[in-house]
């Protein structure tokens, strides 16, 4: 919902012109990316709600011990992978090149993050994911979980971790977003121009030019 999902539809909207569209409208830039970083979390939250009612319900799971610091996991994971997505999207040339750039990559980092089965970790596999976040994201949701742990049940490395991956991705998806798609995207039959400046998130959008003068 918050990688893949934020990827993959800023990709399709950028190719679809539905970006550039957008940016020619008085909405401001931080609300299109505030409604989406919204969504993304409202979906995070019904997602972790389902997961937890299913397993409570017919797995034998037993509900978070602390719901606080799941709470401090999801959130911070949500906009850890939010930035990724946006910043990841912006390395995407166009829609059919996604998947290989955006999904192939984040599947194989779920084997290895111990997202489908348990990885241990003294394995070598745990020591490659252990540079990545999502095996921290996945660490610090198990805490709220684990009756073992008797502190607060915060996971402090693995929460410094997530945070330190989200002001790298942000910088990067603040400094080549792109709202227009690719020069090759563009239409045929439209004659050849200059390349005009790249519009980066955030930044002021190009004054049209004057209308020329009236002549009787």
């Amino acid at each position: 919902a918050c990688y893949s999902n934020l990827a993959m539809g800023l990709t399709e909207r950028r190719e679809t012109v539905g970006l550039k569209r957008l940016r020619g409208t008085p909405l401001p830039a931080w609300a299109l990316v505030g409604g989406l970083l919204l969504s993304s979390l409202v979906i995070t939250v019904l997602l972790a709600a389902i997961t937890i009612a299913v397993g409570v319900a017919f797995y034998d799971v037993h509900a978070p011990y602390r719901v606080l610091p799941l709470v401090a996991a999801l959130s911070l994971g949500t906009v850890t992978f939010c930035a990724l997505g946006i910043a990841v999207s912006t390395l995407v040339p166009n829609g059919e090149a996604a998947p290989a750039i955006v999904q192939f990559p984040f599947f194989l980092l779920n084997f290895v993050s111990g997202v489908f089965f348990p990885v241990p970790s003294s394995s070598v596999l745990h020591q490659i994911a252990a540079y990545f976040p999502l095996s921290h994201l996945v660490d610090a949701s198990f805490c709220s979980f684990d009756p073992r742990v008797h502190v607060s049940g915060f996971p402090g490395p693995d929460l410094l971790v997530l945070a330190a991956w989200s002001p790298g991705s942000t910088y990067v998806a603040l400094r080549r977003f792109p709202w227009a798609p690719p020069l090759s995207l563009s239409s045929s039959s439209r004659p050849p121009r200059s390349p005009s400046p790249s519009v980066f998130l955030f930044s002021a959008p190009t004054p049209p030019p004057p209308p020329a003068p009236f002549r009787s």
